[in-house]
Order: structure tokens, then sequence, then C-alpha cells
């Protein structure tokens, strides 16, 4: 009787101890896994052109005729404003096909294009892009045509004044263009080498300047006299009616899985403790009874 609860209190510290081994095993990972979860939202920002003033040319004040000093004074500000206008326009429509043939029909109407589209099949339904480039002055009636294809989803405008930064590449450009035709000026009136080479170094550099500046200056007319209209197009989703009977199956499946996983960890920590807390019971009772016989 004494033997047989030995046994099975050693059977039942086992258990405690395997069970205790076993619960923070497998809860481990799934901790992992539960802090790895979550959802992404994706949020479609509408890219603006950003424009950079052109730096000041190096040394342009050593060369520079004092007779062209005033000319950036000289010029005459624009008398309205320069804006830079875009809009992003999100729009769910029946078929990708018909809504996008709308919007290109939309842009060649007040004399526009499309300068990017793009379109993919997600699931069973299709999403794409369209840009749209139209002149300055139809910018809100074309707007207006485009948001009628489809049932509006979202729309952001923006709006970007940038009259002092087109009046200052203006103004610069003039003044680099004021002083190559002095310089040819002077170069015609060199007559040693060293005043030639000297010249037509300061030339280079001004025209290289006059080619950056005249770049910006016809990006930024760009982006001012066609206002860009992003457009997303996006077919209804299909809703499908499911029983749950397969969902339910390979979730049973599963919890299977889980179950049997969980068991051979369990014995994994179970038999090696048994095992060791047996021998120790049996050294115990051996040293015991030797103690006993020698009293």
């Amino acid at each position: 009787m004494e033997r047989k609860n030995v046994f099975i209190g050693i059977i039942i510290v086992s258990v405690v101890i395997a069970g205790g081994l076993a619960v923070l095993q497998s809860g481990q990972p799934v901790s992992r896994t539960l802090e790895m979860e979550g959802t992404l939202e994706m949020e479609e920002a509408l890219e603006r052109p950003a424009m950079e003033a052109p730096p000041a040319a190096k040394g342009g004040s050593e060369w520079l005729p004092d007779s062209q000093s005033s000319v950036s004074e000289e010029y005459v500000l624009p008398s309205e404003q320069k804006l830079i206008k875009t809009s992003y326009i999100s729009l769910e429509v029946k078929r990708y096909e018909e809504a996008a043939d709308e919007i290109r029909a939309v842009a060649t109407k007040y004399g526009g294009y499309v300068s990017d589209s793009s379109v993919q099949d997600v699931g069973e339904r299709k999403i794409g892009y369209i840009t749209v480039r139209v002149p300055e002055q139809s910018f809100e009636d074309a707007v207006t045509e485009i948001e009628a294809v489809g049932e509006l989803q979202e729309e952001r405008v923006s709006t970007e004044d940038v009259t002092e930064e087109y009046i200052d590449l203006k103004a610069r450009l003039e003044n680099f263009k004021a002083q190559e035709e002095r310089y040819l000026e002077i170069l015609d009136m060199a007559t040693t080498v060293e005043d030639i080479l000297r010249v037509e170094t300061q030339l280079e550099r001004i025209r290289g300047n006059i080619e950056s500046l005249q770049g910006r200056l016809n990006y930024m007319e760009n982006q001012i006299n066609l206002s860009t209209v992003q457009v997303r197009l996006l077919e209804p989703e299909t809703v499908t009616h499911e029983s749950g009977i397969g969902r339910a199956f390979n979730e049973a499946i599963d919890a299977f899985l889980s179950a049997i996983r969980g068991i051979i960890i369990f014995l994994g920590y179970f038999i090696p403790i048994a095992i060791f807390l047996t021998l120790l019971a049996l050294l115990i009772r051996l040293i015991y009874r030797k103690w006993s016989k020698e009293r």
C-alpha cells in the first residue's frame, strides 16, 4: 500500500510540472503571433509637384557688368497668381473599361489628355488608376464631369501658389540672358587670347545657368497651365454567401492538430520528469530500508 501511494504521488507531481511547462512552451508562439497580427489600412496620398528655386551662380558678381545690375528690378511682375491645381478622386464604377473610356472622353473634350493609367485584378473585380491633364481654366468643369462617371467615394483638391517662385525664376533667367548679351559684346572687343578665354569661361557658366533655369521654368509653366486629376476606379466587390461548413471543418482539423501537438509537448515533459522522480523515490526507499535494518 505504501509503494502504491508513492507511485501515485510521483505521477501527480509529474503531471503538474509537465502541464505547467507545456503551457509555457505553447503560449510563447501564440503571443508572438498575436503581436504580429493587425489590420493594414491602405491610404493613398495625393502626390504634389515640388519646385525648387535654382541656387545662385557662384562667382557671378565678379564678372557682372555694372550696367546690368538693375535687370531684375526692371522685370515686370505678372498680374495674376500662378497656381498648380491637383485633384484626387476615388469612384466606384460598374465596369472599369467603360468608366475609363468616359474619363478619356472628358479629357479630350477639354483639350487635355491621359498621362498615365494602370489596372489590376483584385479577386473578381478590377481596380485601376488614371491620371488626366486638363487646361487650368477647365479644371473645375472636368472634375465635375469625372465625378459623375461613378459613385464618389473620396475627393481631395490641392492648390499650390507658386507665384513668388515663378517670379524669381523669371527674373533670374532674364538677368542671365542680359549678362550673356553683355559678355558677347565684351568678347567682340577682346584682343588677347587670355581675355577671350576668360570671357568664354564666363559665357559657358552663364549659358549653363540659363539652360537650367529655362528647364525649371518650362516644367513649372506646364504644371500651371495643365492641372492634374488623379482618378481611382473600383469595381464593386462580389457578395458571396457561404454556408460555413467548409470553414468549420477546417477549424476542426486545426483544433485536432493543436490538441495532438499539446499532448506531444506534455508527454515530452512528463516522461523524463516521471522517470527522474521514480528513480529518486526508489533510491530514497532503498536508503531508508538500509537505515532501518542497521537500527
